[in-house]
């Protein structure tokens, strides 16, 4: 089987690099147009299934989708971008660069995020049910966050959470999963991460 797992189009808050967590923000032209070019870049995977975060830029980026392939979406909260609390909405700053992992975790804190680990779990837990459910021979499309995204390519890989800083998820992006039951070991194994091609000039650069 294979698992697509795809970040949801561009929305105003990535164009202004606002962070968004669980902000329910709408997807603007160009990110609806990145759901286009996801779609039909899709269309002849032989996917069976959609489940994406129920927050509106990832659902409707898996609606545009679903369009295509005539498919219907299901909506889990789970696969809902980690919220950081009082900062969702607020500006990515160059004070935020320059801090260390423990000085960032524990602003976090500070304004109220969501316990990390949580997210994780919430995240990892909800994916490895999607997968062990849904039928072996048929594909598979989940669309979210890029931090879910992080999440999910962190816990295959038995990665610490360094990697959310060392690896991009741009808007539509599309990461190729190959998932074998059988193995007893190595069940996952990540063929592409963060694939832009089909986005073409609609390709988000920020």
């Amino acid at each position: 089987m294979k698992i697509y797992l795809a970040r949801h189009g561009e929305t105003e808050y990535n164009r202004k690099r606002l962070l968004m967590g669980q902000k329910d923000i709408p997807l603007n032209k160009k990110g609806v147009k990145q759901a286009e070019k996801l779609a039909k870049s899709l269309k002849d995977k032989e996917i069976t299934a959609i489940y994406s975060s129920d927050l509106s830029r990832a659902f409707k980026t898996a609606e545009i989708i679903g369009e295509e392939l005539k498919l219907p979406v299901n909506g889990v909260t789970e696969f809902q971008e980690h919220s950081l609390g009082k900062m969702d909405g607020t500006e990515w700053t160059e004070e935020f660069e320059v801090m260390t992992k423990e000085e960032f975790e524990e602003l976090m804190l500070k304004e109220g995020a969501e316990d990390l680990d949580k997210f994780y779990d919430r995240v990892w837990d909800k994916f490895q049910k999607i997968v062990e459910n849904h039928p072996k021979e048929k594909n598979l499309l989940l669309v979210m966050h890029g931090g879910c995204t992080r999440v999910i390519i962190m816990k295959i890989l038995k990665a610490t959470d360094d990697l959310f800083a060392s690896l991009r998820q741009n808007n539509a992006c599309i990461n190729i999963i190959t998932y074998n039951e059988k193995r007893a070991r190595f069940k996952y194994i990540i063929e592409k991460i963060n694939e832009c091609t089909h986005l073409e000039e609609h390709m988000t650069h920020y």
